[in-house]
């Protein structure tokens, strides 16, 4: 299916969301060629590209989420490197600091972090971050260790949580 986003806010529309249908949706578009998969989505909030890493990320309808918290899809592609110790981060810009509440696939979280370990060379990951917090905004910073070198890497624009009413 093309526009999986819009997909899901139909069926939430339609009240025959279930959450196995984002984790079914979050498995199979792993599978696809990154540009393929990245339209699957359909078109990313953010989108940063540099050396080591390719990073798309979406803010999802907050109706997807089962307490209220603010879900972001996030696709990560690293390029002819891999990724080690890698962790994700999330800062609010005003308002209180995001913590993470759940995270799909499971991965180990601690407050506003989520540790990634490895990501290998060119594989495609995509993973849904549910943030509690009172913010409307958050940066996203991904570290980890390339080729034995700390490196980090930041979108420079922000994502900006989408209000129900503009839904």
């Amino acid at each position: 299916k093309k526009d999986r986003l819009k997909w899901l806010t139909k069926k939430l529309d339609e009240g025959s969301f279930s959450p196995s249908d984002l984790s079914k949706a979050l498995k199979s578009v792993s599978t696809l060629d990154w540009e393929e998969a990245l339209a699957v989505w359909g078109e990313p909030q953010v989108r940063h590209f540099t050396t080591g890493i390719d990073m798309a990320v979406w803010s999802l309808d907050s109706r997807i989420s089962e307490s209220g918290a603010w879900p972001i899809l996030i696709g990560l592609r690293p390029q002819d490197c891999e990724w080690s110790v890698a962790a994700l981060k999330f800062e609010a810009n005003e308002g209180e600091e995001w913590s993470v509440e759940r995270v799909e696939p499971k991965l180990l979280h601690r407050s506003n972090e989520i540790f990634l370990d490895t990501i290998h060379d060119n594989t495609r990951v995509f993973i849904r971050v549910d943030l509690t917090g009172n913010a409307e905004s958050t940066d996203i910073y991904l570290s980890g260790m390339v080729n034995g070198e700390p490196m980090a890497a930041k979108p420079a624009n922000t994502v900006y949580r989408i209000l129900d009413s503009e839904e």
